[in-house]
């Protein structure tokens, strides 16, 4: 049994479908260009004031109030050139649908400035168990998991 996360497939009841979805906080080369870019993109800046962020932005591509339909990889390639050496950028997303907690969704990507990227899903978890638990039955283990 293979396990599929795919966000952009979730199927979005109406008002009963939540997502989050945002940035750390990372430096950039020209903060018009990403300013623009957040502009062009509907994503909400965050502008890092104290301690460690102070110089850093971010963004929020979603909340639970409002669904901007945009994903990462729309334009991750015009973030990845304006992000200064060594730094990286983080999106932690999550979808579900508040009538049912039966199916939740997360997944966080990792940019960095090379245009390097690694993703990380939330379900993996189940065949990394299989793989490293062996004697554990993940189809029980899913079935158990997703009733409703």
């Amino acid at each position: 049994m293979t396990y599929e996360d795919d966000i952009s497939k979730v199927n979005i009841d109406g008002d009963d479908f939540i997502e989050k979805s945002r940035s750390n906080y990372f430096k950039v080369k020209h903060f018009d260009e990403f300013e623009e870019l957040c502009k062009q993109w509907n994503l909400e800046i965050l502008y890092g004031e104290h301690g460690l962020r102070e110089g850093r932005l971010g963004f929020i591509i979603s909340d639970e109030n409002y669904y901007f339909g945009t994903s990462i990889h729309d334009f991750k390639d015009e973030l990845v050139e304006n992000l200064e050496k060594g730094e990286v950028c983080i999106v932690k997303t999550v979808s579900y649908n508040k009538k049912h907690l039966s199916e939740i969704y997360g997944r966080i990507i990792a940019l960095d400035y090379k245009g390097r990227e690694k993703t990380i899903i939330l379900n993996d978890i189940y065949e990394v168990i299989e793989k490293e638990w062996n004697e554990i039955d993940f189809d029980k283990l899913t079935l158990v998991i997703w009733v409703k």
